[in-house]
């Protein structure tokens, strides 16, 4: 499956967490569950405008959540970049 994150404050890139997509309800509740996952691969166009919902990456661009443009840690904000979300 994909990495699978969400942010507990969406206009910030920093508070990031990992989700595990076999224990949904310990990130959102003991009501969610992930009951299938389909992957498809396709020529449809690329779905656009998360910019619009993550006002933050302008401010990073192709760089990491963290504002470095290097990785030089293994936290998840210095693991993900600006481009991870646009792909």
């Amino acid at each position: 499956m994909p990495l699978m994150v969400r942010f507990d404050d969406i206009t910030d890139p920093l508070t990031v967490s990992q989700v595990d997509p076999c224990d949904l309800a310990a990130s959102f509740g003991d009501d969610v569950s992930l009951s299938r996952v389909t992957i498809e691969a396709t020529d449809a166009p690329v779905t656009t405008g998360i910019e619009t919902r993550l006002d933050w990456l302008h401010s990073v661009g192709g760089g990491y959540l963290d504002g470095s443009v290097t990785r030089n840690s293994n936290e998840l904000t210095n693991s993900l970049h600006g481009g991870n979300f646009k792909r």
